[in-house]
């Protein structure tokens, strides 16, 4: 039987194309792909993504990542999948601003969901992995040792995505290069260098999802 899992997240760069389902042969999206990997590489698992940003808060009690997280998991079963992911870049807030709110709601309506905040954005871990970067046609001697440390303003040169086009110079997008980073990085590797947002996601994904995947 065929696993359908929706996956909530802040951009193409990480998505792909939205709202379309990818197969595991497809070339998948960098957080499909991690997905994928952290779950064992299941041959009957299919991803397909939304943008969380674009999800209507439900009514209710709770703030507005709460509401629109009950929202995500109501459209992800009404849409007939069996599990659902969110994973929303942190971006400088603190984490019980972004993801605790997430939590509490996935928690309250006892979904099979896995959730996750990218520190500081999702590109940090795209650009943590030297040898995967050299695959995907990056300068590796520019990956970072320490990427999550990386929170100033987008444009300052001191963000992830800025780091990201130093690395993959002359890249007019980071979509596909992304996709092959997270095809050849080390998943070990990137829970130790991304330990605060990384390491977390994939145990969430590993404790709720995986034993779903692993049931089907």
């Amino acid at each position: 039987m065929s696993l359908r899992i929706l996956i909530f997240g802040d951009g193409e760069n990480e998505l792909g194309k939205i709202e379309t389902e990818y197969a595991p042969s497809d070339d998948l999206p960098a957080l499909p792909r991690l997905i994928h990997r952290i779950l064992g590489e299941p041959a009957q698992t299919t991803y397909t993504s939304k943008k969380f940003k674009k999800i209507k808060a439900a009514h209710g009690k709770g703030g507005k990542w709460a509401k629109k997280t009950k929202r995500a998991i109501e459209d992800a079963r009404k849409g007939g999948y069996q599990g659902t992911v969110i994973l929303i870049d942190r971006d400088r807030r603190s984490t019980a601003e972004r993801l605790v709110p997430l939590i509490d709601a996935r928690n309250e309506v006892s979904a099979c969901c896995a959730v996750g905040n990218a520190v500081e954005t999702f590109d940090a871990w795209m650009i943590a992995d030297g040898k995967a970067v050299r695959e995907a046609g990056g300068n590796a001697s520019l990956s970072h040792p320490d990427p999550e440390k990386l929170n100033k303003d987008e444009g300052t040169g001191d963000h992830p995505k800025d780091r990201a086009f130093r690395i993959f110079e002359g890249c007019s997008s980071l979509t596909p290069v992304y996709a092959v980073v997270a095809l050849y990085a080390d998943i070990d590797f990137l829970k130790e260098k991304c330990s605060k947002g990384f390491a977390p996601f994939a145990k969430d994904i590993e404790e709720r999802i995986a034993p779903v995947v692993d049931g089907s």
